[in-house]
């Protein structure tokens, strides 16, 4: 909640000084969805009265989180941090800004430490795009431009390699659907989230923190305020450019992420 802490916003979108060749923030066009855990309903049969009971397994219990992420989620760590010390659930946030899933400052190295050392029930993931040389390169050696093709085909394996690392040890993996910016709603393209969604192709048990409606407008149009303010007032949702978020959308966004992973 916003009141618990402030800290200085840097936002969604992120430069790096000359070194920056592109960055991008981009979302899901994808329906909303239900975003409770995919356990299998048990049934159990009464034979002397023929009838059947169905009810499912309650969630797993959360002690742990791990949460991960470039400057989106590293602006709304400490308010996720304390959330979930509120619900008696210790986070360890290893978000930083400019972090990517690609590029020069692709962060998967070093996800089986992060997983090592923290010992995960949940890892919570969202990376906006950032993409930073060196670029990544195709299997012949060219260079893969930001937003192309094959930069998507090569986000959505990383996706998929990123998924396996933070599961290796049974932890649930959440990504987070990030809502469409104006450039985006003009094209009504956002390859993001398709593929953070497409890992439910591979991983069947991942899940998804959908914060896209709850800052958003109708069909998910971008709106400059939403009521995410103190006792829901209207505040605004980006800063000055656009891109990044302000501190009552990052406070929303930890909100949005404690009530998904602990079903509340």
């Amino acid at each position: 909640m916003l009141h618990k802490r402030i800290v200085v916003a840097l936002g969604g979108v992120l430069l790096l000084g000359a070194l920056a060749t592109a960055v991008v923030l981009v979302g899901s066009s994808g329906d909303d969805r239900d975003d409770a855990p995919r356990r299998p309903a048990t049934t159990t049969s009464t034979s002397t009265t023929s009838t059947t009971t169905s009810t499912t397994a309650p969630p797993a219990p959360v002690h742990k989180v791990l949460i991960v992420g470039d400057s989106v989620m590293w602006e709304a760590a400490s308010y996720i941090v304390q959330d979930f010390a509120d619900a008696h659930v210790e986070a360890v946030s290893r978000a930083g800004a400019g972090s990517s899933l690609l590029g020069g400052t692709d962060v998967r190295h070093l996800f089986p430490q992060f997983v090592a050392d923290t010992h995960p029930d949940v890892v919570v993931a969202l990376y906006s795009g950032v993409y930073l040389p060196p670029v990544a390169k195709t299997a012949d050696g060219r260079d893969i431009g930001l937003a192309t093709p094959e930069f998507w085909t090569a986000w959505r394996a990383a996706v998929v390699d990123a998924t396996a690392i933070l599961s290796s040890t049974g932890a649930k993996v959440y990504w987070v659907l990030l809502p469409h910016d104006k450039n985006t709603w003009l094209t009504g393209e956002l390859p993001l989230n398709d593929a953070y969604e497409a890992a439910a192709t591979t991983f069947p048990d991942v899940g998804f923190v959908d914060w896209r409606w709850r800052v958003s407008g109708p069909f998910g149009e971008p709106v400059e305020l939403a009521p995410i303010g103190p006792g829901g007032a209207l505040a605004p949702v980006r800063g000055p450019d656009g891109g990044h978020f302000t501190l009552e959308a990052s406070a929303d966004l930890a909100d949005a992420i404690v009530d998904t992973v602990l079903h509340r």
